[in-house]
C-alpha cells in the first residue's frame, strides 16, 4: 500500500498516480560531477478533498493569500512501512471542475546533491585553507616539510645568461630567492575543504592515498588586467658598463649618484634601445614607454608614469663580490640588497669548496682554516699514518695556513691540536675547521646572480618615484664589488607578491577557477566516480574500478521476472569509436619534448573496433592542467637538482607576474643531493624540494613512460568492457526495502557497489549495476541494466 505525506500530514492519494517511480540511476552520471545534480523526480496527482485542501491550501481560489510554493515542503512516500521517496515538493498546477472535484499536481525531487551547486559558485580562493605568512626565504623553506596545504616550489622561468667575471675564482652562484619559487596548493586539502564547507563528509580511499596526498596544483597570485597601464608606462633598463667600488666601514656599496664614494652609480643607467654597452653591443631589448624611465636633474634614475599605476619593480642583479671564507657553509661577502621602501633582502653566499678532511691524499698541499680563530692561539695538524706513526702536516698561529700531507703514506685519521701560549700544553681542538685544496685562498672573488621583486606601491600620474635608493651590503670594509652589465630593472603592474609581502591563501589561489573546475579536472585524470548519500550527507569518491567491492557477490537469478525476456546488447554500441586522454597543450618545454619524440607528452588513445560505434572521438582530461618537464643544471651549487620548467607556447620566458596554464605535479618531499652539491639557502643544505610530473617512479602522463604505468590504467578496464562485454537488461522482483538498500552504501546488503551473478540460458556470469530505468510500484519490479565485467 502506498501512503503519502506532505510535511507531517498524510494525504489522500489516487493510486494510479504512483504506478511508476523513476529511480534515474545511471553509473555514467557518477563519472560526471554535474550528474550529481540529478536526483529522482516524481510527479503525482492528489485529489481535491477536505484533507488535501487543508494541506495544500485552497489554491483553486484566485485571491488566496497563502500560496503553497512560498514555503518549503517535504513530500514523503512509503510502501509497506518503508520510505521509498523523500524530497522537496512544489505545486505545479491546480485543476478545478465545475460541480466539484479536481486535482493538485505536485512535483518533488529527492537526492539532487546541493554540493555541486555550491562548488560551482565557490572560487578556489574562497576555500578556508589556513595559510597566512610573509613571503621570505625562511617561510618558503618551512613549507617543504611534510604534506602542507601550501608548498612553495622552485621553478625555472628563464634561461638566465651568466656574465662571468675574469676575476671570479669560483662557479657563479644563482641565488634562489622568493621570485624563483611559486606557490603550489595541495589538491587533497582543497577537496576536503570543499566538501566540509558544503556540510558533507568525504569517504575516499583515493584521497587518503599517498598519490593523492602528493598532488599539488600551481597557484596564481591575485591579479587584475594591467595591460592598459603597461602599454602606457612600461620600461626595461640595463647597465651599459660594469662599475667597481670598495665597501665602506659598514660593508656597503651604494647604487646611486647621490654619494661620491663607495658607489657604482645608478643600478641601471639606460633604457635607450639604440644605446650600446661597453663591448659595443646594441641594447636592442631596452625601451621606455612615454619616458617612464626618467632621470632627475642630478642624474638619478626614477619612474615617472603618464597614468596612475600600482607598480612594483623586479631587479635582476649580476655582480662580482669579494669573499672571505666564513664557515664550511658560507662566505662573507655582499649578501644583502636594500631597495625601495627600505625592503632589505638577505641571503647567503654559499661556500662551494669541498672540505677534504676525510679524503687526504699523499704528498699534497692543503689549506687549513680555523673558523673561530682567537688571536694568540697556535695550531698543529697531525696525521696518524697507516704505519701507526704520527706525522705533523704543519703548525701555525694564524686563522689559515698551508699544510702538506705525508709523502708516501696515507693517514687513518687527522687531529688538530691547539694551545693559547707557548708554555701551555697542546689539546685537541673542539671548534669548527676545514681542510681545502691548497690552491684555494681564504679570500677571493665570486660571481652572483639574484632576482629581487620589490612589492607594489601606488604612484600617481606624473609623480617621480626615485629608484636611486639601492645598496649592496653584508661585506667587510674595503671588500671589492663590481656591478655587471647583466643587471636589469623593470616594473610590473600586477599584485604579484614581492619580497616580504604578506600572503593569505586567498592571495595565491586562482580566483578565476571554481571549486567545481578543480574537481572535474581531477575526476577526469583518475576516472573518479562521485556517489552522494544525501540522507547521511556522505560523499563517496573513488576511481571507477575501485568504487566496486568485488569481494561481495549477490546471486539474483531467482529474482528475474521470467514472464519477460532478457536482452543482451554490446556495451560499445553508440559509444565513440576513439577515446583520447590528454592534457592542455600549453607548456613550451613539453611541446619541445613532444616534437623531439614524435608523440604528444601525456596523450594516450584507445580504439574500439566494433561496428555500431559512433565515428567520433571522446576527448577526456583536457579540463584544466598542462603537462610539465623538469630541467637540471640551473642552480650553480646544485647542478643535478631537477626543477620544474614553466613557460607557455610562444612565451618561453614567463615571469611571475604573467599567468601560465595550471600545472599538476607530485611533490615528493626533500631529495638528497650528491656529494659536493648544496642547495643555496641561509645554510648549505644537502637536500632540495623535488616535484615532478613524470620521472623514473612517478607518472602523471596518461601513457606509459619509462616502464611506469600512466593514468590510462584508470580507464583501460572500462574501455575494454566497451569493446568486449555486454549489457544485460531484465526485470527483477525486489521488495521496497531491497530497492532502497541498492542506494545505501553499507557492508550488509546488495547495493550499487557490489557485484551480481545471473544465470541466463544455462550460462553464469558476473555483472554490476549500470542503470535502473524504472520501478513499477504496482507489480514491485524494477527494470535494470547490468554490465558484464571481465572477472567471470
Amino acid at each position: 500500500m502506498i501512503r503519502v505525506w506532505i510535511d507531517e500530514h498524510e494525504c489522500d492519494v489516487a493510486p494510479e498516480s504512483l504506478a511508476k517511480l523513476p529511480l534515474n540511476f545511471d553509473v555514467e552520471q557518477l563519472r560526471d560531477v554535474e550528474g550529481a545534480r540529478n536526483g529522482r523526480t516524481i510527479t503525482l496527482s492528489l485529489p481535491v478533498s477536505a484533507r488535501n485542501n487543508a494541506i495544500v491550501g485552497s489554491s483553486q481560489r484566485l485571491y488566496d493569500t497563502e500560496r503553497f510554493n512560498e514555503a518549503h515542503h517535504t513530500l514523503r512516500v512509503k510502501q509497506g512501512g518503508v520510505t521509498i521517496f523523500e524530497g522537496t515538493a512544489y505545486l505545479v498546477a491546480t485543476e478545478v471542475r465545475e460541480g466539484g472535484g479536481g486535482s493538485y499536481t505536485l512535483r518533488a525531487t529527492e537526492g539532487g546533491a546541493d554540493w555541486v551547486e555550491q562548488l560551482a559558485r565557490t572560487s578556489l580562493s574562497e576555500l578556508d585553507i589556513d595559510f597566512s605568512d610573509r613571503l621570505t626565504p625562511e617561510m618558503i623553506a618551512s613549507t617543504w616539510e611534510g604534506r602542507q596545504d601550501v608548498c612553495f616550489l622552485p621553478i625555472h622561468r628563464n634561461n638566465f645568461e651568466r656574465h662571468y667575471s675574469a676575476s671570479s675564482e669560483v662557479v657563479a652562484e644563482r641565488v634562489m630567492l622568493t621570485d624563483d619559487y611559486h606557490p603550489f596548493l595541495s589538491v587533497a586539502a582543497m577537496v576536503r575543504k570543499m566538501f566540509a564547507r558544503c556540510g558533507y563528509t568525504l569517504r575516499s580511499n583515493f584521497f587518503d592515498s599517498e598519490l593523492a596526498a602528493s598532488l599539488y596544483m600551481s597557484g596564481d597570485y591575485t591579479r587584475t588586467d594591467a595591460s592598459a597601464v603597461r602599454d602606457k608606462c612600461d620600461f626595461f633598463a640595463r647597465r651599459s658598463a660594469p662599475a667597481t667600488a670598495l665597501a665602506d666601514y659598514g660593508g656597503r656599496v651604494y647604487a646611486t649618484k647621490s654619494v661620491t664614494s663607495h658607489t657604482v652609480g645608478p643600478v641601471v643607467d639606460t633604457a635607450n634601445p639604440t644605446a650600446v654597452d661597453s663591448n659595443g653591443v646594441l641594447m636592442s631589448e631596452t625601451f621606455s614607454t612615454a619616458g617612464s624611465f626618467a632621470f632627475d636633474e642630478s642624474g638619478n634614475i626614477g619612474f615617472k608614469p603618464s597614468v596612475s599605476a600600482k607598480v612594483g619593480f623586479l631587479l635582476h642583479a649580476e655582480y662580482t663580490s669579494a669573499y672571505r671564507i666564513l664557515s664550511r657553509e658560507r662566505f662573507t661577502g655582499f649578501d644583502t640588497i636594500e631597495g625601495l621602501d627600505g625592503v632589505k633582502v638577505q641571503f647567503a653566499l654559499t661556500n662551494t669548496f669541498e672540505d677534504r678532511r676525510n679524503e687526504v691524499t699523499k704528498n699534497f698541499s692543503y689549506r687549513a682554516v680555523v673558523f673561530n680563530h682567537l688571536s694568540g692561539s697556535e695550531y698543529r695538524l697531525v696525521e696518524r699514518l697507516t704505519s701507526g706513526e704520527e706525522y705533523e702536516m704543519g703548525s701555525w698561529s694564524a686563522r689559515t695556513a698551508l699544510v702538506t700531507s705525508h709523502a708516501t703514506l696515507l693517514p687513518t685519521s687527522l687531529t688538530l691540536y691547539y694551545r693559547t701560549s707557548s708554555d701551555a700544553i697542546w689539546v685537541r681542538y673542539a671548534g669548527d675547521w676545514a681542510l681545502y685544496d691548497g690552491y684555494i685562498n681564504e679570500t677571493g672573488m665570486v660571481d652572483v646572480e639574484v632576482d629581487v621583486r620589490f612589492p607594489p606601491r601606488d604612484v600617481a600620474a606624473g609623480e617621480m618615484l626615485m629608484l636611486d635608493d639601492f645598496w649592496f651590503g653584508g661585506a667587510t670594509r674595503n671588500m671589492g664589488f663590481t656591478l655587471g652589465v647583466g643587471t636589469t630593472l623593470r616594473p610590473y603592474f600586477t599584485a604579484v607578491a614581492g619580497y616580504g609581502s604578506s600572503l593569505t591563501f586567498a592571495d595565491i589561489a586562482p580566483r578565476r577557477l571554481s571549486s567545481l573546475d578543480l574537481l572535474r579536472a581531477v575526476g577526469e585524470m583518475f576516472n573518479l566516480v562521485f556517489y552522494t548519500d544525501v540522507r547521511s550527507r556522505e560523499l563517496y569518491v573513488e576511481p571507477l574500478e575501485e568504487f566496486y567491492d568485488t569481494s561481495r557477490v549477490f546471486d539474483l537469478t531467482s529474482r528475474i521476472d521470467t514472464t519477460k525476456g532478457v536482452s543482451l546488447t554490446d556495451v560499445g554500441l553508440d559509444k565513440p569509436q576513439d577515446t583520447t586522454l590528454a592534457y592542455l597543450d600549453a607548456d613550451l618545454a613539453s611541446h619541445e619534448l613532444s616534437l623531439e619524440e614524435g608523440q604528444r607528452l601525456g596523450e594516450w588513445s584507445f580504439r574500439n573496433p566494433l561496428y555500431g560505434t559512433k565515428l567520433s572521438t571522446r576527448q577526456l582530461g583536457r579540463r584544466l592542467f598542462t603537462t610539465s618537464c623538469n630541467i637540471s643544471d640551473v642552480v650553480g651549487s646544485a647542478p643535478s637538482a631537477s626543477i620544474v620548467r614553466v613557460g607557455d607556447i610562444g612565451n618561453d620566458e614567463v615571469s611571475a607576474d604573467e599567468p601560465f596554464t595550471p600545472h599538476i605535479l607530485c611533490y615528493k618531499g626533500l631529495r638528497q643531493l650528491p656529494d659536493g652539491e648544496y642547495w643555496g639557502a641561509r645554510q648549505k643544505s644537502k637536500s632540495y624540494p623535488y616535484a615532478t610530473f613524470c620521472d623514473e617512479a612517478t607518472n602523471l602522463c596518461f601513457e606509459e613512460r619509462g616502464g611506469v604505468e600512466g593514468l590510462s590504467r584508470y580507464y583501460e578496464p572500462m574501455l575494454r568492457r566497451e569493446r568486449d562485454k555486454e549489457y544485460l537488461a531484465l526485470d527483477l522482483h525486489l521488495s521496497p526495502a531491497e530497492i532502497m538498500d541498492l542506494f545505501t552504501v553499507d557492508d550488509r546488503n546488495a547495493s550499487i557497489r557490489t557485484l551480481f551473478r545471473f544465470s541466463v540460458m544455462g550460462e553464469s556470469s558476473l555483472f554490476r549495476l549500470s542503470k535502473v530505468a524504472s520501478w513499477s510500484v504496482e507489480s514491485g519490479k524494477i527494470h535494470a541494466i547490468f554490465e558484464r565485467i571481465e572477472r567471470d
